[in-house]
């Protein structure tokens, strides 16, 4: 399951709108978001994060979520 995060604000940085999207994550679920899925146009690197792009997300939106260690092979 993903917490669909969109941040269009210019003037704000992508790493602090990823930051905002795990904090809202983490409200809802109780746990600790470990993946987001991103536009390529929007990569950055984020520590305790795995960041992955998909060219289906649109920019400025943050698909975050959890590593599955069970299904995850890359």
């Amino acid at each position: 399951m993903y917490l669909g995060w969109h941040d269009s604000n210019r003037k704000k940085p992508t790493h602090q709108k990823i930051a905002e999207g795990t904090e809202r994550y983490e409200e809802k679920t109780g746990r600790r978001a470990t993946l987001v899925l991103l536009n390529p146009k929007d990569v950055v690197q984020i520590d305790g994060l795995t960041v992955r792009t998909a060219d289906y997300v649109a920019l400025n939106t943050f698909l975050i979520g959890e590593l599955d260690p069970l299904l995850d092979v890359a």
